[in-house]
């Protein structure tokens, strides 16, 4: 039964890809993503964007080798320090991509069932907000749909003496349990991170140790770190501090110096280190799945890059057992991560069997991490998707971004003027100018083409129940439909906070300045 059902979702993937006519044809071409076509597109790419890259390393590959490498600009740029092959870079939410190989591991040594309840792998009364009843599995925090909210607090720290273990800051900082799991996608730095914590509770190793010895070791990749001080890898220590980060903005390139920021869960997007150490790592997902040093068993690759998530239209595959699936002119699975400083981007297109991983010393990129894959693999053919018979979708209306708004507390505020996304139809065009939407075309029953401010297109998915949108989905969140009345109620709740915190500032200062006068 189990050969069955992975057999079904690797025709399904395999079916998708020539849905939206993927020039599969392209790969039979020698010249296709040659190192000289390679080179001439990257160059021109770097040149164009050239005031906004502090320094950018791009590497395209294939389980065997390298296919083309680039390595352009200043790890440093106020001491001229050039990037090269011992530049380090931060991985940000690539780590993650670290967490779900390690369950899988653990996942084919029968020691983790993917889809048990986590509480019974996890202390006894560890977690305060979820239950049994509330089922929440290994596959939900692959898949980011465990029922978490966002949280924004105490995740980590800008001293280093104030690191806190990974056991004692899940537990201290654990978010509400906002939704049913497995409905609602929402991106969860806490989940990944508890998912980690579950490695460490099943192996009895702590994540670092396990990493090192499991994946590290048996890779040879000697410059990797994973804890947040980077207290396990000392050479990549002295490494970082030669690289200095960098926010573009009206002014052009700002430094932000070394820009440390040490992460308690670490397992959601500490690791740091070299470009060849993570391309070693990424070309273990394009093996033949019984030569896979990651795994001991087959077929146990085959059925990570398995979809164990699909968008409303249930023949797209949206999550991969934590893999992020996107739609280029090929179907791309990878993930991508950003950090104080750095940004970075690792994809595979399993057609071809290639991928690129990007790595910049910028604060939140988007110019390589949105352009990059289209750019090696081309765009999708938006013409390929459009159907003419659309149904008559309205999605004019107040959406939230999931995971956010339905916090409590002083948080409400922060994320209610944050996230909403309010989609206004103006002459016959959708757009969220809040949101940085120029426009929303309905292109067909089951997707939406995003237009950006910037000019980037996006693909969101439209999951509708009896003709209401209920959300706009993309790889990582929802944007869920909220009603004109939950709207204005949280608006007059969000006000009202605001309105008494000011008052209370105001009358504290106000006694302050009469005592101060009544004492002089």
């Amino acid at each position: 039964m189990k050969i069955t059902k992975k057999l079904i979702l690797l025709i399904l993937l395999f079916l998708f890809c020539f849905s939206f006519k993927v020039n599969i044809n392209a790969y039979e071409n020698d010249n296709y993503l040659s190192e000289d076509l390679l080179d001439n597109k990257i160059s021109e790419f770097i040149n164009e964007n050239i005031e906004q890259t502090p320094s950018v390393s791009i590497t395209v590959f294939n389980a065997d080798s390298d296919i083309y490498k680039k390595i352009y600009g200043y790890a440093n740029i106020e001491d001229k320090e050039l990037a090269n092959e011992d530049t380090v870079y931060e991985w940000g939410s690539i780590t993650k991509v670290l967490v779900w190989v390690s369950a899988m591991q653990l996942y084919e040594r029968g020691l983790l069932d993917l889809n048990a309840n986590i509480l019974n792998y996890l202390p006894k009364y560890y977690l305060k907000n979820i239950s049994l009843d509330d089922n929440v599995t290994m596959i939900d925090l692959m898949n980011h749909s465990s029922g978490y909210s966002t949280i924004h607090k105490e995740m980590e720290t800008n001293d280093v003496n104030k690191i806190i273990s990974l056991e004692e800051c899940l537990k201290l900082i654990e978010p509400g349990h906002k939704y049913d799991s497995g409905e609602v996608v929402a991106y969860s730095n806490y989940g990944a991170a508890l998912a980690g914590y579950i490695v460490e509770c099943i192996s009895g190793m702590s994540f670092s140790d396990y990493v090192h010895k499991n994946i590290f070791d048996k890779l040879g990749m000697e410059k990797t770190s994973i804890l947040p001080d980077l207290s396990d890898n000392e050479w990549v220590f002295i490494q970082r501090k030669k690289t200095h980060c960098y926010f573009y903005g009206e002014n052009g390139l700002t430094s932000l110096g070394e820009c440390r920021l040490y992460a308690h869960i670490y397992p959601a997007g500490a690791a740091c280190g070299t470009m060849s150490d993570l391309v070693t790592f990424a070309k273990c997902f394009l093996m033949d799945s019984k030569d896979c040093p990651l795994f001991e068993k087959d077929n146990t690759l085959n059925e990570m890059l398995s979809p164990t998530k699909y968008y409303s239209d249930e023949k797209t595959p949206r999550f991969c057992h934590g893999l992020m699936a996107e739609l280029s002119n090929v179907l791309l699975i990878g993930h991508g991560g950003s950090t104080e400083g750095f940004s970075s981007l690792m994809q595979f297109d399993l057609e071809s069997k290639t991928g690129f991983v990007v790595l910049i010393n910028k604060q939140l990129d988007r110019i390589y991490k949105q352009e990059l894959g289209d750019l090696i693999y081309g765009s999708i053919d938006i013409d390929s998707i459009k159907d003419n018979n659309v149904k008559d979708y309205d999605l004019s209306g107040y959406y939230v971004i999931s995971g956010g708004i339905l916090e409590s507390g002083c948080f409400r505020i922060y994320n209610f003027f944050n996230d909403i996304m309010h989609i206004n139809k103006i002459n016959g065009i959708y757009s969220s100018l809040n949101r940085g939407v120029v426009s929303i075309e309905v292109i067909s029953n089951e997707v939406a083409l995003v237009k950006l401010i910037n000019g980037v297109e996006n693909i969101y998915f439209i999951n509708s129940d009896n003709d209401t949108i209920i959300s706009l989905e993309n790889p990582s969140i929802d944007f869920i439909k909220i009603s004109s009345f939950e709207y204005y109620s949280s608006l007059i709740i969000a006000y009202s906070l605001l309105i008494s915190i000011i008052l209370i500032i105001s009358t504290f200062a106000l006694k302050l300045i009469l005592n101060i006068k009544n004492k002089t």
